[in-house]
């Protein structure tokens, strides 16, 4: 067998050894293989993963094994426990969010009776609730005769909020 990349030559009596020099020990592009049997030749390549091509015997007995090389598949992982649902694959439907937190917020003003208390969510819902000549924080001045200052955190997940007192303490629902 003839390697045009390292110019040297290398005698082997089987295929099989002629096909574990193509792949592992001279990862070559093009070679000629100067051998008689082209089927065990092939039955050998199958298991080669860059793309081959084998030229039929001349009538010298030569094949000529083109060969492209494919890099190996990098793994990178990408995905993440979904916050909002731990990874069960069911979310509380996103339109129903803010319901839900007038509903807290109706508990915490009218049942418990709380004052200055202040909402903290994700950015995108802050410009929900402050956004629009009647926006949903006017709504609740009027409702709850009180003004719920909204503040956005980077820090949260979409879908995630909690209420804090003046002093920036945690309220639990």
């Amino acid at each position: 067998m003839y390697c045009k990349r390292h110019n040297e030559y290398v005698t082997k009596n089987s295929e099989e050894e002629i096909c574990h020099h193509v792949f592992v020990i001279y990862d070559m592009e093009d070679c000629i293989v100067d051998i008689l049997d082209s089927d065990k030749m092939k039955e050998f390549m199958k298991s080669d993963r860059a793309k081959h091509n084998m030229i039929p015997p001349s009538k010298f007995g030569i094949i000529e094994i083109t060969r492209q090389r494919v890099r190996p598949e990098t793994d990178i992982q990408t995905h993440e426990t979904c916050p909002t649902c731990n990874g069960s694959g069911e979310v509380q439907a996103s339109i129903l969010f803010a319901e839900e937190i007038e509903n807290n917020l109706a508990y915490l003003m009218n049942d418990r009776g709380m004052r200055g208390i202040t909402l903290l969510v994700h950015p995108y819902l802050e410009a929900f609730f402050k956004n629009g000549l009647w926006s949903r924080q006017l709504q609740w001045l009027f409702k709850f005769k009180t003004w719920i200052p909204v503040r956005g955190v980077t820090a949260n997940h979409l879908l995630q909020y909690t209420f804090v007192d003046k002093e920036n303490n945690e309220i639990p629902l």
